[in-house]
C-alpha cells in the first residue's frame, strides 16, 4: 500500500535490531505452510493422545500422519500455495520425542479446543477446490468425539 513500508524494509529494520526475521511468500503460502503441518499434527496427536515421538514409532499413527500431511499439502497446492509433505514430515520428525499439540493438550484438560480452526479450515477448502481429505476428517471425527466425552483416545 502507498506510504508503507514493504516487508523486506521492515525486515531489514527489524533484523537489524538483532532479531532474526523470515520473510513469507504469498499470504497462501504462508498459511498453508503452517496449517497444513498443524493440522496433522494436532488431529493425529489429539486423535491418539500420544506424544509425537510415540506416534512416529506406531506404524499405524505414522501412516496416518503422512497422509493428513499428503491431504494438507493436496488442498495447498490447490489454494495456491506449495508444501513439500516430506519436508514438513522431516521437520516433525526433528521435534522432540515428547512433543504434544495444543489441541491434544486441551483436549485432556477439558478446554474449548480449536477443532474447526484447524481441521476444519483444511476440510472447508478441500471441498471448496474438490480435493478429497478422508483422513483430515476421520481424525477430525475422532477429536471431536474425545471432547464430546464418547470416545478413549484412538491410540
Amino acid at each position: 500500500t502507498e506510504g508503507q513500508p514493504d516487508a523486506a524494509a521492515v525486515a531489514a529494520a527489524i533484523e537489524g535490531a538483532g532479531i532474526p526475521v523470515r520473510v513469507g511468500g504469498t499470504e497462501a503460502q504462508v498459511m498453508w505452510s503452517k496449517l497444513a503441518r498443524l493440522s496433522a499434527l494436532a488431529c493425529t496427536t489429539a486423535a491418539s493422545d500420544l506424544e509425537l515421538g510415540a506416534l512416529r514409532e506406531d506404524p499405524d499413527w505414522s501412516a496416518r500422519l503422512d497422509r493428513a500431511l499428503a491431504e494438507g499439502a493436496a488442498v495447498a497446492a490447490a489454494d495456491g500455495a506449495s508444501v513439500d509433505p516430506v519436508a514438513t514430515r522431516a521437520e516433525l520428525d526433528a521435534m522432540p520425542y515428547g512433543s504434544t499439540s495444543s489441541l491434544q493438550r486441551d483436549v485432556r484438560a477439558g478446554r474449548p479446543t480449536e477443532l474447526d480452526a484447524i481441521a476444519g479450515a483444511v476440510l472447508r477448502a478441500g471441498e471448496r477446490h474438490g480435493v478429497a481429505t478422508p483422513e483430515t476428517a476421520a481424525l477430525a471425527e475422532l477429536v471431536a468425539a474425545r471432547v464430546a466425552g464418547s470416545a478413549a483416545p484412538a491410540g
